[in-house]
């Protein structure tokens, strides 16, 4: 049974609205005295709490008004913004994800010992109105509702919620109240004077039935009695009256919006929707240009040029959709970060710094494991204890920093720590004792540094929950590659470690070096590109008759004729136009031979993944090339093939 549009709605405002709160809790744990701050939480937990009640969840209205409590008693300065505030409040929000996570999978939820703790802790902390958890019972309300006198102009129809309410039981009378009314030389059409009095039999709480009737009706102007039990008056949790189309906004505007929930929607601003439509009219009068120049070779000329510059700016705006602000995911590392502290007792200072830099956000949800894994390794791996740190003359806690900036159309994205730093020589001694390199081999800084990506290699002493098992930056590395993307490591022993991750801006585009191989068009990834080699005489060196060598500037790198890599048939080439083009990987360097160089282009991706299946189906005795990445349509309509420089070299030298 699918979820409702309803129930999917709320579920996508609870996961950005868990995200202010557990944001704005933190920041409330290391005892922020902010004003505006306490403000906009108490908004974000009314806003969920309407929102619960009005698809009837009355147990998540319990504790959201729980929660309200607490944050109500912050603004009046009865409770100080201390770390057992913000232990309590997070808390709930866990409970609040237990429940909303049930929801989305159609499951029963039923309250835990953590449940209840985290409900006793918002009570202790509130006052004593939220009681015990809401037994689910059947129950007559009489519900007295006064509608806002502006209703009229507002559009709102009171009737549909009537409806609504309905929808959480059984409407069994419905009066008006006109007690309100002036006499008619007073009297305003365009104001709203009266309200309505029903009964409603339901199995939901007061607090759920007004937690929905809150999203249009203010708090002051709800009254809710059980019909042959003690009344229950519901007034204002806060001074003066909140608009609340513009609190709703308010808690909006705090984050850019996240798909962390459900499927694969995701939240535009209209701005850009509306710049799109723009360009789309600008473009079908460009469309009637071309077509009215069919016999003027000037104006269909212009006309081409016309549509050319609008189907850039098309892309470049239907892209942006595609970005979004990485300071969300950084901010959700947060709070696991916080609980990892008190964990193991290491305190330590976390950093974000860039989180206005936009990438695809493909790349940020697959970039959420990898980020994970090595600011875990800043705190396991990288931080000395407090005691370390003071003996060291360091600040007792230290400091993990996870940044991103825009460089030259990619993203780098940083994960340093002022810890202990990467002693390579500690690396290779681990290495060498595990067999991985022999005691006579040569190795730079940066090739030690690279043992630690080999599927379980780990310097740990000994393992823990956390450490030590060797699981981690093999896969980090993995699908840092899966996004065409690079990972570096840059440490000084006794002052801190730095991986530094290079990624492409979006995962739909590729910039890269389109060259000519034979008779096809392959694109080279720019982000892999170092430079562009014209072989002269003496250029090119052949070892053991079968290996290739450029020598680049007295430094001989190997040679890979692509003709041969992606297996295409070779053809007689200009040896005037042969390029080499020398690519980079996290691990060596190398040429890539082909017959010409044809320019640098944006090439659209298309995956092939569903086709190459389709073959294996037919053949199982089909392989996939290894060097290929995706395919892309040329401009004359062919197909060109989008290298994968990992692939390539994997085939060729056996990198994992």
């Amino acid at each position: 049974m699918e979820l409702s549009a309803l129930v999917q709605t709320f579920l996508h405002e609870c996961e950005e609205l868990f995200s202010i709160l557990e944001e704005g809790f933190l920041e409330l744990e290391a005892e922020a005295d902010d004003p505006e701050l306490v403000d906009g939480l108490f908004r974000a937990a009314h806003t969920l709490k309407g929102n619960a009640g009005m698809i009837g969840c009355a147990e998540f209205v319990h504790l959201t008004h729980a929660m309200e409590n607490v944050l109500e008693q912050l603004r009046a300065k009865a409770l100080p913004p201390a770390a057992a505030n913000g232990v309590a409040l997070l808390a709930a929000i866990d409970q609040l994800r237990d429940m909303a996570s049930c929801l989305q999978s159609e499951q029963v939820w039923s309250p835990s010992p953590a449940y209840e703790l985290a409900m006793a802790q918002l009570v202790e902390r509130g006052d004593a109105s939220c009681g015990a958890p809401v037994e689910a019972r059947e129950r007559l309300l009489q519900v007295d509702i006064r509608l806002r006198p502006d209703v009229w102009t507002s559009g709102e129809d009171p009737a549909t919620l009537l409806e609504e309410l309905a929808l959480m039981g059984t409407v069994e009378e419905v009066e008006a109240l006109l007690d309100r009314v002036p006499a008619l030389p007073e009297f305003d059409a365009n104001v709203c004077y009266w309200g309505f009095r029903l009964k409603l039999r339901t199995t939901s709480s007061p607090a759920a039935v007004a937690g929905f009737c809150c999203l249009s009706v203010e708090e002051e102007d709800i009254r809710i009695s059980e019909v042959g039990g003690p009344t229950e008056v519901l007034q204002p949790s806060h001074a003066g009256t909140e608009n609340r189309a513009a609190s709703d906004a308010d808690a909006r505007s705090r984050k850019a919006r996240s798909d962390k929930a459900l499927g694969s929607t995701f939240r535009v601003d209209t701005n850009k929707v509306d710049s799109l439509l723009d360009l789309v009219g600008e473009l079908v009068i460009g469309i009637s240009q071309a077509q009215a120049g069919q016999h003027d070779s000037s104006l269909r000329a212009v006309a081409l040029e016309r549509l050319e510059l609008l189907g850039r700016e098309m892309q470049d705006q239907v892209m942006s959709l595609r970005l979004l602000p990485a300071h969300e995911t950084f901010e959700r590392f947060r709070r696991p970060l916080r609980d990892l502290a008190k964990q193991i007792d290491k305190p330590f200072v976390f950093k974000t710094q860039g989180g206005e830099t936009q990438l695809d956000r493909k790349v940020l949800e697959q970039l959420v494991d990898p980020l994970k894994h090595m600011l875990r390794n800043s705190v396991a791996h990288g931080l000395e204890s407090p005691e370390e740190r003071a003996r060291l003359g360091k600040p007792a806690q230290g400091t993990v920093t996870l940044s991103a900036m825009q460089r030259e159309g990619h993203v780098v994205i940083e994960v340093s720590d002022d810890g202990r730093g990467i002693d390579p020589l500690r690396v290779r001694a681990k290495a060498e004792s595990r067999g991985l390199v022999s005691s006579g081999q040569s190795l730079s800084e940066a090739q030690c540094y690279e043992l630690l990506f080999l599927p379980g290699f780990s310097t740990a002493a000994e393992v823990s929950e956390l450490s030590g098992r060797g699981v981690g930056l093999d896969v980090v590395r993995r699908n840092i590659q899966g996004l065409r993307g690079r990972i570096d490591v840059e440490s000084r022993v006794g002052q801190g470690a730095t991986f530094r991750i290079r990624l492409p801006l979006t995962l739909a585009i590729v910039e890269g070096m389109n060259v000519r191989v034979g008779a096809e068009t392959v694109t080279i990834p720019l982000l892999s590109v170092v430079e562009l080699i014209a072989p002269g005489a003496g250029t090119i060196q052949t070892v053991e008759g079968k290996h290739e060598y450029v020598d680049v500037r007295g430094e001989l790198l190997p040679i890979l004729r692509l003709s041969q890599v992606l297996s295409l048939p070779e053809q007689a080439h200009n040896e005037a136009e042969a390029r080499v083009v020398l690519v980079e990987t996290e691990r060596r360097k190398f040429g890539l031979l082909v017959d010409g160089v044809l320019g640098m282009a944006q090439t659209v991706i298309k995956p092939l993944d569903l086709s190459y299946d389709l073959f294996q189906r037919m053949d199982p005795s089909f392989l996939r090339p290894k060097g290929v990445g995706g395919a892309a349509i040329l401009g004359n309509g062919d197909i060109g093939i989008i290298l994968d420089v990992h692939g390539v070299e994997a085939s060729a030298f056996g990198a994992s």
